[in-house]
């Protein structure tokens, strides 16, 4: 795979409360990370996939304060980012203050608000606030990650409290994630030895298999105005305009349905990528399958579901979808993919981007990309729910 030429960047973001002195262990690293009051920095976020020669480059801007007495969050933040497309520059934005979660792109608002409903907060991968896109970039993210690498059996790593990076003074954190003896993920964390500010993480996701991933984040001085309240009304001051032309309240996948199914490119258990653009044909109806291994329905309805579909007079494919990394669970409950199977893992991202709140949920796609109908939770009268879903696509089919 091409390798990204990297540079060091002197990094001006503008810190409160971290170290006043050099750090001298990991354990001193985690608590200077966790200890930040506030944030405010900028970051390029490059990725690049095998199967393309060219880099996709996420401008971000990153702004946090610490929320001490926030049971949910570590912190309250503003995201924004922006990435290049054919139409000109595509952007987005992630917040959240006080048990109320924000998150916009592609035309879409997604509100969250904890009295309201507090199940999308308390998922088990730790809730809709905590896996927004490029909340992992945050101090108080990094700190966690740092503190599960140093605590769990797959990872190896080791910690250079003064290591020298392109001739600079630099804490360096190599780690090494294994799952049954393979490598899935190879880091490098860069701090600074005195502010603890991140400067760079790099990260090659699957290497030397077919999906491999490389992730490469330079951290610079914040290139926005900070904000002084991470508040609802100081979001609307913002965007003004996204508030008022896509904000429902009520963003769910169940909204989605009669448009094309989004763009997603994301690893199976083969090692392959399974990759689905908006507006692409299909060679037939398709119906996802969004699945949490913890959910403790989720046994019987890949066994209920399977039965459903072979029943039907016509194919459908079914795509087995969970928002884990977990390949050994997840191995164990499908056990073998059948004919017109596929098994895709670490699927938050598209569960983010389509509004997924609950396991299970059953997307149904018709054979010309576009979704039909949309079911959650699991149903005793599964194999009805299936025939009357598909017959539907088979009518907007023909």
């Amino acid at each position: 795979m091409k390798k990204l030429p990297i540079l060091l960047f002197l990094v001006a973001a503008t810190l409160n409360s971290f170290a006043e002195s050099k750090i001298a262990s990991i354990e001193e690293l985690i608590s200077s990370l966790n200890s930040v009051q506030r944030y405010d920095a900028s970051a390029q976020y490059i990725v690049l996939l095998p199967s393309s020669t060219d880099e996709i480059i996420y401008d971000v801007n990153l702004q946090s304060a610490a929320s001490h007495n926030d049971t949910l969050s570590d912190c309250e933040y503003l995201i924004s980012w922006s990435l290049p497309s054919p139409s000109g520059r595509t952007e987005g934005f992630s917040a959240y203050n006080n048990g109320s979660h924000y998150r916009y792109r592609n035309q879409r608002l997604l509100e969250y608000h904890f009295q309201w409903d507090s199940i999308p907060f308390k998922t088990s991968d730790g809730g809709v606030q905590r896996n927004a896109q490029f909340v992992e970039l945050l101090p108080q993210s990094l700190a966690k990650k740092i503190k599960r690498i140093t605590n769990s059996d797959d990872f190896e790593f080791s910690f250079e409290p003064e290591a020298i990076v392109e001739g600079r003074n630099m804490c360096r954190l190599v780690a090494t994630e294994k799952v049954r003896g393979y490598t899935v993920c190879e880091a490098v964390y860069i701090f600074d030895p005195i502010s603890v500010a991140p400067v760079r993480i790099r990260l090659l996701n699957n290497p030397s298999e077919i999906s491999e991933q490389e992730v490469t984040v330079e951290f610079n001085q914040p290139t926005q105005e900070p904000i002084d309240r991470f508040t609802e009304e100081q979001l609307i001051a913002l965007y003004p305009d996204i508030f008022e032309r896509f904000r429902t309240n009520n963003f769910r996948v169940e909204s989605l349905v009669g448009t094309p199914l989004p763009t997603f490119s994301l690893p199976t258990l083969s090692g392959e990528r399974y990759t689905h653009n908006q507006n692409d044909k299909l060679a037939s109806g398709v119906i996802i399958a969004m699945l949490d291994p913890a959910v403790a329905s989720t046994p019987s309805v890949i066994g209920s579901l399977r039965k459903s579909v072979a029943e039907l007079p016509y194919a459908i494919e079914i795509v087995w979808t969970f928002n884990s990394n977990n390949r050994d669970e997840i191995e164990r409950l499908i056990e073998k993919e059948l004919a017109d199977e596929t098994t895709i893992h670490n699927a938050q991202s598209l569960a983010r981007d389509i509004g997924v709140n609950s396991y299970p949920t059953f997307i149904f796609v018709n054979s010309d990309g576009i979704i039909s109908g949309v079911h959650i939770g699991a149903n005793k009268n599964l194999s009805e729910l299936v025939i009357e879903k598909t017959a539907l696509m088979q009518q907007i089919n023909n």
